[in-house]
């Protein structure tokens, strides 16, 4: 008896087991269903929100995104956004059968064009290592912004003032500059989205806010010198930003100041760090504190030793020729003010194309001939068939007779113009090029397209750019390489960009 009871004891207690391992084994099951089901039913989710994705037409995925841009600017209408406008037109394009790679794409290009300046940002900071072009991108996409901000302010202005346009939109504009609500709501949302993604109010509209590019830009691998300006504007408000009439109340000692930090800044930099972006934007701060520095209106006798002291203290400056030749004005006119201007003169000289250059290498191309004494030159080798006069003259003045004799149809008369290397080669081919340039008005054309004329030149080689007149006036639409010789310079190489 005593041994059944062990037995049923052991039975008993197998069974109790047994029934415990089920209860595990339920019970892992259990857990497992449920895991399965959760992966199964978040998969599910996942492909039903692709599908729907997919299944969203081009213009459902614009609406989608232009609200999502519009709410993440804060602003009441984007419509006179350019982005928006551009974006739109690629949802009218009439190609409706479309595959799925080339809808996808346009999708794509949809959802670019409507990323707003604090998502460019992020999504550069993606990226794993520096990409120059993407910076460069970057800041031509912001750029594009700032414009597309000042037509909406103004837009907005106009709008909420009305009637009263003229006589408020100045001290609604001030309100603005001083970060001041406006008691217009449309305008308030702008003053919010300028700060969220980075701009700002300055003197003549909206600008990049040049501390949230530094807080907001993570890699500055191989622009250390943007980063350094962007500090320097930061620091220095007479840099950029302070209204203009406040820059005008700045000692000549301050503005100097500045100069001399923003070309150290270019000097430092410009070899590897420096973006061409922040390249534009330092000249064109410097060409607009130039001119004050130079047309300053403090007293006579400061204003003479301010400028005076530059030149003999900074003879290496790139500002150094442009100050020269105001000091040159200055004193033809008994220091009294005058209306010399060397309007984008530095922004060039701030190119390193142009290293070097200085504001005689530099002539405004507003003329035809583009040289004044061009025709007596023309005269001199056409009619009288005299070549001394060669000698004497500048690489610009050669190409500016060439140009002229070829839209004269005196093609017979240039040859003497070009390298003896070129001549030896044959001039068959060449005049045939020069009687079709000529008959086209080539060359007259070019000169219309032109903005300036550049030479920059040593004791052996020169080279003649022409710039066209473009957004940036850097835009070289021909170079002109010349060779010194016992003859005078002459041509040996022309080349169209």
């Amino acid at each position: 008896m005593a041994g059944n009871w062990g037995e049923r004891k052991h039975e008993n207690s197998f069974s109790k087991q047994t029934k415990s391992k089920k209860s595990h084994y339920i019970l892992g099951f259990i857990i497992v269903f449920i895991v399965i089901a959760t992966v199964a039913t978040i998969v599910g989710v996942m492909k039903h929100k692709k599908t729907v994705e997919k299944e969203l037409s081009i213009e459902e995925f614009f609406s989608q995104e232009k609200l999502a841009f519009r709410e993440s600017l804060g602003v009441e209408n984007t419509n006179a956004f350019p982005q928006v406008q551009e974006a739109q037109s690629i949802v009218e394009s009439p190609e409706k059968n479309v595959s799925a790679d080339e809808l996808k794409n346009t999708k794509k290009e949809i959802e670019q064009l409507l990323s707003t300046p604090a998502m460019l940002v992020e999504t550069f900071n993606e990226n794993e290592k520096f990409d120059l072009q993407a910076y460069e991108d970057l800041q031509a996409d912001r750029t594009d912004f700032l414009q597309s901000f000042n037509m909406y302010l103004l837009e907005a202005i106009e709008n909420a003032l009305q009637e009263d346009f003229t006589q408020q939109s100045e001290k609604t504009f001030e309100q603005m500059q001083k970060g001041e609500a406006t008691g217009v709501e449309d305008l308030d949302n702008l003053m919010k989205a300028l700060e969220t993604h980075g701009y700002k109010m300055g003197d003549y509209g909206v600008d990049q806010d040049p501390q949230w590019l530094l807080e907001h830009i993570e890699n500055w691998e191989g622009i250390q010198g943007d980063k350094a300006y962007l500090q320097l504007l930061t620091d220095k408000e007479t840099a950029t930003g302070a209204a203009y009439e406040e820059m005008t109340l700045l000692s000549m000692e301050e503005i100097s100041v500045t100069l001399l930090k923003l070309e150290e800044v270019y000097n430092t930099y410009k070899d590897d760090d420096l973006s061409s972006w922040a390249t534009l934007r330092l000249s064109w701060h410097a060409t607009e504190l130039l001119g004050l520095y130079i047309r300053s209106d403090t007293d006579l006798e400061e204003r003479k030793s301010e400028l005076e002291g530059f030149l003999a203290n900074h003879q290496d400056s790139i500002y150094w020729s442009i100050i020269d030749k105001s000091v040159q004005d200055y004193r033809s006119n008994d220091w009294q003010h005058t209306d010399y201007s060397f309007s984008n003169k530095l922004i060039i000289m701030f190119d390193d194309t142009f290293s070097g250059v200085r504001e005689d290498d530099i002539t405004n191309a507003n003329r035809w001939p583009l040289h004044k004494q061009t025709l007596d030159h023309f005269d001199l080798l056409t009619e009288k068939k005299d070549h001394d006069f060669l000698n004497d003259l500048s690489p610009k003045q050669v190409v500016f007779l060439y140009v002229y004799i070829i839209e004269e149809g005196q093609v017979g008369d240039t040859i003497t113009l070009y390298d003896a290397s070129i001549v030896e080669g044959g001039t068959d081919s060449l005049r045939q090029e020069m009687l079709r340039q000529s008959a086209a008005h080539f060359w007259l054309d070019l000169a219309y397209e032109t903005e300036y004329v550049v030479e920059r030149k040593n004791k052996k080689e020169a080279t003649v750019f022409f710039l066209k007149n473009a957004d940036s006036p850097n835009e070289i639409a021909m170079k002109f390489i010349l060779r010194k010789t016992n003859e005078g310079w002459k041509l040996l190489d022309i080349t169209a960009k």
